[in-house]
């Protein structure tokens, strides 16, 4: 495996953990004693500015990618612009939490849970966007794209944070869906990406998330949420990689054209 892919997919991992964890642990707080909600209260914001570091390195490593599927210029591209939206809203949330999470009633739990969701679906749509490079294909594809790779965030981030002993039915069904992932790119990118084994790693991190239903043992669970949402990133970073050479491959075509 290449050292971008494997910088790429756990940029990935990172960034889908952390915007995952920022929906399910607040949820999970809302009626807990207010001693148990601390933890979370002083790691939310370092984990938020994480995920940014891992995101910003992966614009910085996937060029082509990123003109491709238009998240640049970021002013005039409405899903970098909403995922700098409410990464900032889920910023002020989480500084409000390291200075306020004591005087926080229990129904301000679910609005900061509410926050995390929207943060999670922006950056499932750019990544979503990132791994399709083609910016004229169908809304529908990247729609369902950025699906998987939202349920994913909310899947994986349950089963490494949860300590109880069984899991909910969605938390480990939801990554049964990441083999349309492969599906649902263009058919540019979706060929090359199978012949890759792009969908064998999506099949084996559905396989190891699902097997997370039926492990009780809570460190075990998170060793196979972890391998399950690396492997989803190692399979990413390859569509990521296979549609930024077939963009840089067009921006040749085209300037041998106009000479």
């Amino acid at each position: 495996m290449r050292l971008e892919t494997l910088i790429a997919g756990l940029c990935f991992a990172s960034i889908v953990f952390a915007a995952g964890a920022h929906t399910v642990v607040p949820w999970r707080l809302r009626r807990s004693e207010p001693e148990a909600r601390r933890p979370w209260a002083l790691a939310a914001a370092p984990l938020l500015a994480l995920a940014a570091l891992a995101f910003l390195t992966l614009i910085g490593r996937s060029e082509d990618a990123v003109l491709a599927s238009r998240l640049a210029p970021f002013s005039a591209s409405r899903i970098s612009l909403a995922l700098g939206t409410t990464a900032a809203a889920l910023c002020l949330a989480d500084l409000l939490l390291v200075f306020a999470w004591r005087r926080l009633e229990d129904r301000g739990w679910p609005l900061v849970a509410l926050f995390g969701l929207a943060f999670s679906i922006t950056q499932a749509f750019a990544l979503a966007a990132l791994a399709g490079g083609d910016s004229k294909a169908p809304v529908a594809s990247l729609a369902l794209r950025a699906a998987v790779l939202a349920a994913l965030a909310l899947a994986a981030s349950e089963a490494i944070t949860s300590t109880a002993p069984r899991l909910p039915p969605l938390a480990s069904l939801a990554g049964l869906g990441l083999p349309l992932f492969a599906f649902a790119l263009p058919q540019p990118v979706r060929e090359p990406f199978v012949s890759a084994g792009g969908l064998a790693f999506l099949g084996a991190a559905a396989a190891l998330l699902f097997a997370t239903r039926f492990v009780p043992n809570p460190a075990r669970r998170r060793a196979l949420a972890l391998a399950g949402l690396l492997l989803a990133g190692f399979a990413w970073a390859k569509a990521v990689e296979i549609s930024g050479a077939l963009a840089g491959q067009a921006t040749t075509v085209e300037g041998r054209e106009m000479e």
